[in-house]
C-alpha cells in the first residue's frame, strides 16, 4: 500500500518550491525624489551579501558588529527609515544593479528627502503604500 504513495521528497519539493518563490520575492522598493530603488532577495548573489556585510561593518562599527544582513537592512528601513539605513539601501540597490565601484560614502540622503512627498517605501513589486493596504494589494478579491 505504501508503494502507491508518491515519494515524500516529491511532495516536500512541491511545498518547498512555493515557499522558496515567496521568500525570493521578499524585498523593498524605495522612492526618493522620483527615483526608485528596488531589491528582492532573489536579486542577490553571495558576493552582493558579502559586500553589504563588509561595508556596513565598517560604516556602523560597534552598532552592528559583523555588518548588516539583507533581511536586517529591510527590517530597519521598514521599521524606522532613518537616513543612514536609507542611504545604505540606495547604495546596495545601486551596487547590485552593477555600480560596483560606487562607495558607501558617495551615497547619502537627508531628512528633507525622507520627509518630502516624493518619499515612499513599499514591498518590492507593489506600486505604492496604498496598494499594500488595500485588499487587492494583499492578494484579496478585486
Amino acid at each position: 500500500m505504501a508503494e502507491n504513495r508518491p515519494p515524500l521528497s516529491r511532495v516536500h519539493t512541491r511545498g518547498s518550491e512555493a515557499k522558496r518563490n515567496d521568500d525570493l520575492d521578499v524585498g523593498l522598493k524605495l522612492t526618493i525624489d522620483g527615483q526608485s530603488y528596488s531589491l528582492r532577495m532573489g536579486d542577490l548573489q553571495p558576493h552582493h551579501v558579502r559586500a553589504l556585510r563588509m561595508v556596513t561593518h565598517v560604516a556602523y562599527g560597534p552598532i552592528h558588529p559583523g555588518g548588516l544582513t539583507f533581511e536586517s537592512l529591510l527590517e530597519r528601513c521598514a521599521a524606522s527609515p532613518d537616513i543612514d539605513y536609507i542611504s545604505t539601501f540606495v547604495w546596495f540597490a545601486r551596487y547590485v544593479a552593477g555600480e560596483t565601484e560606487l562607495s558607501h560614502d558617495e551615497v547619502s540622503t537627508d531628512y528633507a528627502a525622507i520627509l518630502a512627498d516624493g518619499f515612499d517605501i513599499t514591498e518590492a513589486g507593489a506600486e505604492s503604500a496604498e496598494e499594500l493596504e488595500s485588499p487587492e494589494g494583499q492578494g484579496g478579491p478585486s
